[in-house]
């Protein structure tokens, strides 16, 4: 492990001594790399940029994230030589355990709208735990800039007025038009005022527990408390035999670790043959990582021995950032309210769509991913929290399997690439795709973010998203027929943001399948 390190800590320093200095951010919406840009030329680091961005995307990305969901981030402080991994997910809240209660809500027609599944905020609480230990700017350096665009307006995009039609959330704009965010103005001159943990025990907890009718109590919001976990750490070696480095996220998201058990079974020759063999091989790989989650993911503080498994995946909407400040510090972050727009409501008088996100959770309360957390025995947590050592623990209540994968990946002659994905379950298929083409086939990330991908969660409903070349589609609909097998196009775009570090030339990939948008800034 002190080898892996040593390893880690040497690839990572080389890239940031190098000159001159290169600032790189990549994400879904252009405001938000705008805003992330500024905040590193001004001197600020990573942390500084994801908070300032977070703000913005809450009003210009709100059907993939907000400060009403949560997020799930990978961060190199390089400072200390050191990764840390940042658990800001959304939790249930005390009142599930009414299970009479709770299970009434659950077995209502429409209970991915009753506000039960509303779980409590962590996005707000992760941004605080990150500036209380990595911050640098004045935090009213980090807000004003979402104060400025909610205020004055932002011009709406195509994607923006087309997300809010399609999934039938009010908007009173067309594209090209201003939209103004008045009340959400109102939050954020709070939380410039009062701290941002001021959320969790100010007026817009009160507003949050007078929305949810109860179910997120203030005494849940002023409980909850975001977490660095230890970082997943693995290697491969690609079919040049060249070894790279993942750094990542663990549970409560299975994703990364599903590509983990993948690229354990991995056959980069067979894949890179042509797009049927690339089928192929998904396929064989994919089978046994899907397993693996299907026997053993769940939330690891929350686990019992009997639970039944649980082949269902259930999240979708998400939002992905990726930076690299000039100081060297990376930060891939992940963030999500769970199905566009959440819980589809803004929270009255604050401006913010609130999550649903624990619809992510099973129905089946003997599932292993269930609500049914006081049944559980609590296994001793083998994790880091504010760098000390803990037994067992309890952080507020349980929460829901993910598939969010934030990633930095390193490879040999200080090539790093900062990667990460939208899409819900698809996410941790996107990122092995892209990232596979970048680290192996060394396709450029422009040309990989743009190449068809297949997902898939049970190896026999397989989408693609591109299209297949015709001269390739006969052989493919063949195989599918012959397996029985049951090939669709992916209805919904999965985008990937990356920030890749090759030759000692940062550069920012955006992925046009939901219009994102990325900077680079060189400062000779």
């Amino acid at each position: 492990m002190r080898i892996l390190i040593l390893c880690l800590f040497i690839i990572a320093l080389s890239s940031c001594e190098r000159a001159p200095k290169q600032i790189a951010v990549s994400s879904g919406d252009k405001y938000a790399s705008e805003v992330a840009l500024e905040i590193m030329k001004k001197g600020g680091t990573v942390i500084d940029a994801f908070i300032a961005a977070n703000f913005v995307l809450t009003m210009t990305e709100p059907g993939a994230s907000g400060i009403g969901g949560g997020f799930l981030g990978i961060y190199y402080d390089t400072a200390k030589s050191q990764f840390f991994s940042i658990d800001a997910r959304e939790t249930q809240a005390s009142k599930h355990q009414d299970f009479k209660l709770l299970k009434k809500e659950l077995d209502s027609k429409n209970w991915s709208d009753s506000k039960a599944v509303i779980g409590i905020p962590g996005e707000v609480a992760g941004m605080a735990l990150l500036y209380q230990e990595f911050g640098t700017m004045p935090l009213e350096d980090l807000i004003d800039p979402a104060i400025k665009i909610a205020e004055e307006g932002f011009i709406a995009s195509e994607y923006f007025i087309k997300a809010h039609r399609k999934f039938n959330v009010e908007i009173n704009s067309d594209a090209g038009e201003k939209v103004l965010s008045p009340n959400f103005a109102k939050t954020l001159k709070l939380l410039k005022e009062n701290g941002l943990m001021s959320f969790y025990n100010g007026e817009i907890a009160d507003a949050i527990e007078t929305y949810t009718g109860g179910w997120l109590t203030k005494g849940d919001m002023k409980n909850y408390r975001a977490l660095f976990r230890r970082p997943v750490k693995y290697t491969w070696k690609n079919s040049q035999k060249e070894k790279y480095y993942f750094l990542t996220v663990g549970l409560p998201s299975a994703g990364p670790l599903i590509m983990k058990q993948f690229l354990k079974n991995f056959k980069a020759e067979e894949y890179n043959k042509d797009l049927l063999s690339q089928l192929k091989e998904y396929r064989r790989a994919i089978g046994p990582a899907l397993n693996w989650r299907h026997e053993h993911a769940a939330d690891p503080d929350f686990r019992k021995f009997d639970c039944k498994l649980d082949p269902v995946f259930r999240d979708r909407g998400t939002s992905h950032i990726s930076l690299y400040d000039s100081y060297g510090n990376i930060l891939s972050a992940t963030m999500t309210i769970q199905r566009p727009f959440g819980h589809q409501k803004k929270l009255p008088g604050y401006g913010f769509y609130l999550n649903n996100e624990l619809t992510d959770f099973s129905k089946d309360l003997s599932s292993c991913n269930s609500f049914a957390d006081h049944k559980i025995q609590r296994l001793k947590a083998k994790y880091r929290t504010n760098y000390e050592e803990v037994g067992y623990m309890h952080y507020g209540e349980k929460k829901p399997l993910s598939s969010m994968s934030p990633m930095i990946i390193f490879g040999p002659d200080a090539e790093v690439l900062v990667t990460g994905g939208t899409g819900g379950w698809t996410i941790f298929s996107s990122v092995l795709e892209t990232s596979l083409e970048v680290i192996d086939k060394k396709l450029n990330p422009e040309i990989a973010l743009d190449d068809l991908r297949f997902y898939t969660s049970n190896n026999k409903t397989i989408y693609y998203d591109g299209e297949i070349p015709r001269e390739q589609k006969d052989e493919i609909e063949k195989y599918v027929k012959k397996n029985n097998l049951e090939l669709k196009k992916f209805p919904v775009p999965a985008a990937v943001s990356i920030v890749h570090m090759k030759d000692r030339v940062l550069n920012a990939y955006k992925d046009d399948r939901k219009g994102g948008y990325a900077l680079t800034y060189t400062d000779y």
